[in-house]
Order: C-alpha cells, then sequence, then structure tokens
C-alpha cells in the first residue's frame, strides 16, 4: 500500500526557500526558510497560518529524493508526531537520515531548538 496523498514536486508541491544545504554519508541537514507565500498556507488556517503535516511529510519525501537519491514509492510512515506548528517567516532546520540499509528515512524538523515534528517514512522494498 502507497501513501498517494503524498504530492511530489512535480505537481505542484512547492516547497520552502533553502538557505543551506549540508549533506553527508546517508544523511542531509537542510536550512528552510519558510515564506509567507507559499500556497499551504491557504486555509490552514486564517489568523493563524501553518504549515500541514502532510505538506511537512511531502518537503521531506521531495527532499530525500532530491538528495539521498530515494527512488521508491513510501510503503507507510510510522512513529510521527506534530509537537510545534511551523509557520510563515520562520527559519526551520530539517535533518533527513537514511535507516533500515535504505528502506527508510527517519526526520526531524526544529525551530531553533524547539522540536517541531519527527517520523519515519518508510519506503516499498525494490527486491
Amino acid at each position: 500500500m502507497t501513501a498517494s496523498w503524498i504530492v511530489p514536486v512535480s505537481d505542484g508541491l512547492l516547497l520552502p526557500d533553502l538557505l543551506d544545504v549540508k549533506e553527508g554519508s546517508g544523511f542531509v541537514e537542510l536550512t528552510l526558510m519558510i515564506s509567507p507565500e507559499l500556497p499551504c498556507f491557504a486555509g490552514h488556517f486564517d489568523g493563524f497560518p501553518l504549515v500541514p503535516g502532510v505538506v511537512q511529510v511531502g518537503w521531506v519525501v521531495t527532499l530525500a529524493t532530491r538528495f539521498l537519491s530515494i527512488n521508491s514509492q513510501v510503503k507507510f510512515i510510522e512513529k510521527l508526531k506534530f509537537t510545534h506548528p511551523i509557520q510563515p517567516n520562520q527559519q526551520i532546520h530539517l535533518v533527513i537520515k537514511r535507516a533500515d540499509n535504505g528502506q527508510a528515512i527517519d526526520f526531524t524538523y526544529k525551530n531553533k531548538d524547539r522540536p517541531c515534528a519527527q517520523g519515519r517514512v518508510v519506503f516499498v522494498d525494490e527486491e
């Protein structure tokens, strides 16, 4: 079963601005600027705009594809936790690491030292 709700960039998912990228063996650390012009803020929510969780996960999958050469479909998502909203004009730190011999990625979003979201995306085994 795949997560068809994760929208690839080519289908209109717009990414935040990348301010900094640090790549290593099996991981990438990104500094993102959350532009208030991102379309994900439409309807989320009047007077308290925030990046929806589904968009955050979509960004992770898209960025893992780009920087970690993940070329498999999403099988499922686990350990997903949203602890603090991501809002416009914030600078966010995102770490994505390969896990389970490359069959999964772990991710963490932080605003300064405050955790915003974390989870694991497991991919379809391509054997």
